[in-house]
């Protein structure tokens, strides 16, 4: 983990990637550890029982492949290095069923922003960071953490650009720039007048609107619990940055630019966030015609 850490830079979501994989990994070959030390050692080259060990637990198709491919990373780093054998040579990554869309409508993402303005919130600070945070990542497709790094520096109302410093990507993460929609810089120029009325100063851009410290965690948890739920729309942090990546590419931006935009390593990755609704479908059929 050092060498991922100090050597090669991973970011702290990549690091994070690599500690689940390997935890569950551990756990199944623990599960052996009273077998002989030669019989222990085969323990290792068996993935496939490592695979069939966690499907017997429930876990989902989904997970067992990031934790296959985050274990399967260290071991071809630890080839290279030192010439180590790597049990996963030839064996193939466990398949996962593409799941149901996630990137929300228009008319989904409208109402959450709605909901998040109207809702029956205790303060007006309240209301403001709920607003503002979610419109961030719904307008700008920032990730979580993103969201939690950002300080008062990174936002330039005026120029109109938010600046993301060691985003998710190796060597410490990528630095990117992003561009301030119309709209949401509306919002943002909201809540910043609303933090400096409540007197909140943090060198963090958004903070909690109860003791004005660095925004969490738990209260984002909290904001998109409420707004979910009254809104009848179910999503995640991560929802909203997919559905912002769907719909730059729904309106037509290339993809290139879309990649950019959403600080994505290369466009096969941008091409893994396309949601097709079924508007989409029906658009596009009806350009079908048959001359005689």
């Amino acid at each position: 983990m050092d060498r991922a850490e100090f050597v090669k830079r991973y970011s702290k979501f990549t690091l994070s990637w690599f500690t689940n994989g390997f935890a569950n990994f551990q756990q199944f070959l623990l599960t052996a550890a009273d077998l002989p030390k030669e019989q222990f050692a085969l323990r290792l080259h068996a993935l496939e029982d490592w695979v069939a060990w966690n499907t017997k637990r429930g876990l989902a198709e989904i997970t067992m492949n990031n934790y296959w491919r985050s274990v399967r990373t260290f071991f071809i780093d630890r080839a290279a290095v030192n010439g180590s054998p790597n049990p996963f040579v030839g064996r193939h990554t466990p398949r996962a069923r593409t799941p149901a869309p996630r990137a929300k409508s228009a008319q989904d993402c409208s109402a959450i922003l709605h909901t998040a303005r109207n809702y029956p919130w205790p303060t007006e600070m309240q209301r403001e960071v709920a607003l503002a945070v979610l419109a961030t990542m719904l307008y700008a497709g920032l990730r979580k953490g993103e969201i939690f790094r950002l300080t008062n520096t990174d936002v330039d109302l005026n120029d109109g650009l938010i600046r993301i410093v060691k985003g998710k990507g190796r060597y410490g993460g990528k630095d990117r720039m992003v561009f301030i929609a119309p709209e949401l810089s509306r919002v943002l120029r909201s809540y910043v007048a609303a933090r400096d009325r409540a007197r909140l100063t943090s060198p963090a851009f958004f903070v909690s609107p109860v003791k004005g410290r660095p925004f969490s965690d738990g209260v984002l948890r909290d904001i998109v619990r409420k707004v979910s739920r009254a809104s009848g729309v179910p999503f995640s942090p991560h929802v909203l940055r997919h559905s912002f990546v769907t719909q730059l590419i729904r309106t037509g931006v290339p993809l290139a630019i879309v990649r950019d935009l959403a600080g994505h390593a290369s466009i096969e990755t941008t091409l893994g966030y396309t949601t097709i609704f079924d508007e989409d479908r029906q658009r596009e059929i009806r350009k079908l015609h048959f001359t005689s």
